[in-house]
């Protein structure tokens, strides 16, 4: 088809814009693909490693260690690492390894449910706060500012109130509704530089409502940023999950988590069983910085510095 017949439905001041577009992009391909060749950078393959090794640990938790984690054997209490108790046994008999492991299941469940609930309601309001009217634009930017300016810990124990409970639901509901807004400013700073697209107007121009852009065209840019905040909001959310369990408002005692197995620090200085605070710990830092390093990989492999 030729270009003028291709541009015949559409006025003459359009079609001179996006010919003009299309000039351009073809003059910056050589521009990206140099930039693209710059961020290139090898594979974060420690973290991928560690954080592959901790989820198959957790996942195999039934094949690895098959007997009940929270099965008391009072004289075996506050044990040091051994053969028989490789981590140990905290001051209630209940060996540490087997906490551990099945206690990894429910703080890695906890860390991706609240993770998706955060990444769809930031893909939501960001993009509504840049596509609606400016009256609605302004209100819900103010929303999201005055929540942002509220500590987290605040918002997730009046969340936690609101819900009820100490399930894993709820718990990852107010881990999930309380970490969203930095999201949710970074996806309405991308979808600011590319509403104003030609391909944009036109969509808009034959009927593409919002939910057709945000597939279609919003979605493909914002992948890169979706993912990185993804895995650096999944490592926010496995500490937020430690930090309620930690302060008593988190699961309930006999419920095994990492953050349910910090909250015996107390306990575990009385009776000096380092390895009650420390093991747990290491698997909790391990997991959170090894995907705070793969968020930053992808940050740094897709430019999204450059581009906010």
């Amino acid at each position: 088809m030729e270009e003028k017949e291709l541009f015949s439905h559409i006025d003459e001041v359009d079609a001179e814009k996006i010919k003009a577009m299309v000039k351009k992009q073809t003059d910056l391909e050589p521009l990206m693909d140099l930039h693209t060749i710059k961020n290139k950078k090898s594979w974060p393959w420690v973290p991928l490693l560690i954080l592959g090794g901790i989820v198959v640990f957790t996942l195999l938790a039934g094949v690895i260690y098959p007997k009940d984690p929270s099965y008391m054997e009072l004289s075996e209490r506050s044990l040091a690492p051994s053969r028989h108790h490789i981590f140990g046994t905290d001051s209630l008999g209940r060996d540490v390894f087997g906490m551990v492991v099945h206690g990894g299941q429910l703080s890695l469940l906890v860390g991706v449910v609240s993770t998706i609930i955060a990444t769809t309601v930031a893909l939501i309001m960001g993009c509504l706060t840049s596509l609606l009217p400016r009256t609605f634009r302004s209100l819900l930017s103010r929303f999201i500012d005055l929540t942002l300016s509220i500590p987290s810990i605040l918002l997730m124990i009046f969340i936690q109130a609101i819900t009820g409970g100490n399930t894993w639901l709820s718990i990852s509901l107010s881990i999930g509704l309380s970490s969203w807004m930095t999201m949710a400013k970074m996806i309405k700073a991308q979808v600011d530089k590319i509403k104003g697209e030609e391909y944009i107007y036109l969509a808009r121009y034959y009927g593409g409502g919002f939910f057709y852009l945000l597939k279609r065209h919003f979605l493909p840019t914002l992948v890169p940023i979706i993912f990185f905040m993804a895995f650096t909001g999944l490592g926010h959310a496995i500490t937020a999950e430690a930090t309620l369990s930690f302060l008593g408002i988190g699961f309930p005692m006999e419920t095994i988590t990492w953050g349910s197995l910090l909250s015996l620090s107390g306990q575990a200085l009385l009776t000096k069983s380092w390895w009650v605070i420390i093991i747990p710990g290491v698997f909790l830092v391990l997991t959170v910085v090894s995907l705070v390093e793969i968020g930053d990989y992808i940050r740094k492999r897709n430019g999204i510095e450059k581009k906010l």
